[in-house]
């Protein structure tokens, strides 16, 4: 099992720039992938097309700095 080195990803402006990372990171390229179709997903059997993004973003920011899968930092 090979372990990749997220921090070694670097986004640079540009088409180009964007595939080509998306070429040499596969596993970037496959969570993205996994994610567009969770939200397809989610789209088609609920029939919702809107969420709180925020919601979402703020905890999966938490997830990564270590506080854990809450929406408020401070909370258990």
């Amino acid at each position: 099992m090979k372990f990749y080195d997220l921090s070694a990803i670097r986004l640079k402006t540009g088409t180009r720039s964007i595939i080509r990372t998306l070429r040499d990171n596969p596993i970037l390229a496959a969570f993205l992938a996994l994610a567009l179709v969770a939200r397809l997903t989610f789209w088609l059997y609920t029939g919702r097309v809107w969420e709180d993004a925020l919601i979402t973003i703020t905890a999966a920011r938490n997830v990564w700095e270590g506080v854990g899968l809450t929406h408020h930092a401070s909370e258990p």
